[in-house]
């Protein structure tokens, strides 16, 4: 005959069977990013490309003409609409994915996550609210995916949060603060079309600079949440 402590032992086993792999997702996210963030980096290039071929241009140069201008700018402008169609395509795989270790999440810990499930996609972008809720969506599902968690907690509240997702939303936010006031400062009068130009590559560089630092703590992130989730629970 089963035991008691047998019975309950194997319904918690059964209850580890719902939890579903989330490898494939995760590391489709994880490559979009990583595209997203270089495809950032080259669109800073051709941003100061962008400012020294036109430079050269209004300093006479002899081997810079309007072809090689216009060049310079297609290029820029290439780069960058292929950045923001990376950034839409990584963004759905990445909470895509969400929702799948948030699944799996409320199996290994019963302790309530802070934002309903609805919010793990709306979070993002609902106006002011998409400032924190974010953060809170991805460090409760970090903190119940983490082995070490009880599975029966009242509050996830007890569990200390990871300084790297904290670091993670701190650069971008940053990312995301000196992208809208830099695009309020590029719309004031500029002295030359240089000086505008020069601006531009400015904020352009010290925005990608502060999300590539987010993207590849976020990939890490995304690495450790797909191996906790993998592993046997007893």
């Amino acid at each position: 005959m089963t035991t008691p402590n047998a019975a309950v032992l194997l319904g918690e086993q059964r209850r580890y069977l719902l939890v579903r792999p989330t490898g494939f997702a995760g590391y489709l996210a994880a490559v979009l990013i990583a595209l997203t963030v270089a495809t950032g980096m080259a669109t800073a290039w051709s941003a100061w490309n962008d400012y020294y071929v036109f430079e050269q241009f209004e300093q006479g140069s002899a081997t810079v003409g309007p072809d090689e201008v216009v060049a310079a700018e297609d290029l820029r402008v290439a780069l960058t609409l292929t950045n923001y169609g990376l950034y839409l395509l990584a963004g759905i795989a990445f909470i895509t994915w969400l929702y799948q270790v948030r699944r799996n999440a409320e199996i290994f810990c019963d302790a309530p996550h802070r934002r309903s499930q609805r919010w793990v996609g709306w979070s993002w972008v609902v106006p002011i609210v998409n400032f924190w809720y974010p953060f809170q969506v991805v460090s409760d599902i970090w903190k119940a995916s983490d082995p070490a968690t009880p599975r029966r907690l009242d509050s996830l509240r007890t569990v200390p949060g990871s300084p790297q997702l904290g670091l993670w939303w701190g650069f971008w936010m940053a990312s995301y603060a000196v992208s809208t006031l830099g695009g309020l400062v590029l719309v004031a009068p500029t002295v030359t079309p240089l000086d505008e130009l020069r601006a531009v590559a400015l904020v352009i560089t010290a925005a990608e600079m502060l999300t590539a630092v987010a993207g590849v703590l976020i990939i890490l992130c995304v690495h450790r949440i797909i191996r906790w989730q993998a592993q046997a629970r007893a």
